[in-house]
C-alpha cells in the first residue's frame, strides 16, 4: 500500500470517528477536543507520510515540522494572553493574571522555534541549528519560569 493510501485511509477514518463523535456530543468543549486531536492526526499522518516519502526532502519535513509548531504556539499564545481564550489552557480555573502569562509564555516559545525551523530550512551545519534550538530550549525555559514563579503571587 502507498504512502499517500496509508495518510488518505487515516484521514478519512479520523474524520469518521471526529463525526460519530460531533453527532454524540452536546457538550461544545467535548467537540473541541475531538476536533483537535482529530486535526493532529491528520497532521501526524502528513508528517509521517513525509517522512517515508522519497520524493520529499528531511529538511522540508524538518523545517515544515517545527515551523509548524513555531505557529501554533504563537496562535495559541495569542489566543490565551489577548483573546482571553483562558478554556485553552490546562491548568484548571486560571486566574486572568496567570492565563496571560502562561499565554505570554507559549507565544515566547512559538517565536523561540522560529530561528530553529529557518535553520533547519536553510540547510544549516547541526552545530548552528544546535545552537539555535539549545538557545530556543533556554528561551522557552526561562519564559516558563516566569510564568510560573509569577502565579504564587
Amino acid at each position: 500500500m502507498s504512502p499517500l493510501a496509508v495518510v488518505g485511509l487515516t484521514g478519512v477514518s479520523l474524520l469518521a470517528v471526529l463525526a460519530a463523535a460531533w453527532r454524540q456530543s452536546v457538550d461544545p468543549s467535548w467537540r473541541r477536543s475531538w476536533t483537535t486531536v482529530v486535526v493532529t492526526g491528520v497532521c501526524l499522518a502528513w508528517l509521517g507520510w513525509g517522512v517515508v516519502s522519497p520524493a520529499v526532502s528531511d529538511h522540508v519535513v524538518g523545517a515544515t515540522t517545527v515551523g509548524t509548531c513555531a505557529v501554533a504556539c504563537l496562535v495559541a499564545g495569542w489566543l490565551v494572553r489577548v483573546r482571553g481564550r483562558h478554556d485553552l489552557l490546562t491548568t484548571p480555573d486560571a486566574s486572568p493574571a496567570v492565563a496571560a502569562r502562561l499565554g505570554t509564555a507559549t507565544a515566547v516559545t512559538g517565536l523561540a522555534l522560529l530561528p530553529v525551523a529557518v535553520g533547519i530550512a536553510l540547510d544549516r551545519s547541526a552545530t548552528t541549528v544546535g545552537l539555535l534550538t539549545g538557545g530556543a530550549a533556554v528561551t522557552c525555559l526561562g519564559a516558563i519560569v516566569v510564568a510560573v514563579a509569577g502565579a504564587d503571587r
